[in-house]
């Protein structure tokens, strides 16, 4: 657990202090963006394909953690909250539209099937 030590954002200090210790994988992902991140970019294909699977699944934090190490712009608890309510409401949005469409699918293919002499 050397990654502890080597904390450079207060957003990860944050996380940790939220985070119980049956969820540390997450604090030592946050820890592998962070280095990542200050050593800009990847240094080899393993870690590249890391930092991609890690970036994408931690978008937000990625962000976070990003703005400060490059800017020294701190997220606050309540904005860091904040976006990831938007960033769910982003997402179940996304869900309903992909269910409307797949409704709205389904029913022209049964018009179709019934039109074929089809039958339920």
């Amino acid at each position: 657990m050397e990654y502890l030590s080597d904390i450079k954002t207060k957003f990860v200090q944050d996380r940790i202090r939220e985070t119980s210790w049956f969820k540390r994988e997450y604090i030592r992902k946050l820890c592998m963006l962070e280095d990542i991140i200050a050593d800009q970019g990847p240094r080899s294909f393993n870690r590249a394909m890391a930092f991609k699977a890690i970036k994408n699944k931690y978008s937000i934090e990625y962000k976070c953690i990003k703005q400060e190490l490059r800017e020294g712009k701190i997220t606050t608890k309540k904005e860091f909250k904040k976006l990831i309510r938007e960033l769910k409401r982003k997402k179940i949005m996304e869900r309903i539209a992909l269910t409307r469409e797949y409704l709205k699918q389904t029913k022209a293919q049964l018009k179709k099937w019934f039109a074929a002499g089809g039958r339920l």
